[in-house]
């Protein structure tokens, strides 16, 4: 009896939130029309435009037709998802797999011989780290700063700053990946000799073959097949 009784509370509180949902809806369209109406032409300029954009933007992101033809929370995250009302720019980001943060990310070169801050760029915190790395060369260059050497993140590998400093060069250092556990009796990553700068991959024995970032790089068999190794 009382399984029963929390099935049906349940089942109510369900309708209960996709009444109020839809509801919720019906007034914010209705709130537009009045907007329109009361400003023909100049709804852009209402004092109730931003929130009236925001909250439609929110209810095209977040929700989806029902099979009763009304609407529902949308089942998974849309692409490049507001988070904030009153901050347009602030999206979700990720410090790994299972921690999550919303707001933004704070880019800071500094000189690590002087200690001082060279540059700060912000950034929305789904953005990928290297789209900060213009506005940082920009604030270096206008003091007439370039740097010869870069400590970085793994995330900044494929900025343009780094480009910049390795074609001066320079040197790029930063936390290279982890080799993953390797079966006995084969190669892992850490038994090739990978020199990103000429683009080239050596493998256990010395055979040389040419590589770009991303890609697939498969050896001589004629070479490698009567290899001892």
């Amino acid at each position: 009896m009382a399984e029963s009784i929390a099935k049906v509370l349940f089942m109510d509180a369900a309708e209960e939130k996709h009444e109020a949902l839809n509801r919720l809806c019906e007034q914010l369209d209705c709130l537009s029309k009045w907007v329109q109406r009361r400003t023909p032409g100049e709804e852009m300029t209402s004092p109730l435009s931003k929130y009236i954009e925001a909250l439609a933007q929110v209810k095209k992101q977040d929700l989806e037709p029902s099979m009763d033809g009304r609407l529902q929370i949308r089942q998974g995250v849309a692409e490049d998802r507001r988070v904030s009302i009153e901050d347009a720019d602030m999206r979700h980001g990720r410090k790994s797999k299972s921690k999550r943060f919303n707001g933004y990310k704070q880019h800071v070169s500094t000189h690590l011989d002087a200690e001082l801050i060279l540059a700060v760029a912000v950034t929305p915190a789904n953005r990928p780290e290297e789209e900060s790395t213009p506005e940082l060369q920009a604030a270096m260059s206008r003091m007439g700063f370039v740097p010869d050497e870069l400590h970085i993140d793994r995330a900044y590998l494929n900025s343009s700053l780094a480009e910049q400093v390795i074609a001066a060069g320079g040197n790029v250092l930063c936390k290279p990946w982890r080799g993953a556990n390797v079966r006995p009796g084969l190669f892992g990553k850490r038994d090739f000799k990978i020199d990103i700068r000429s683009g080239t991959i050596a493998g256990p024995a010395g055979e040389v073959e040419a590589f770009e970032p991303g890609s697939v790089v498969e050896f001589d068999p004629e070479a490698c097949g009567p290899c001892r190794l």
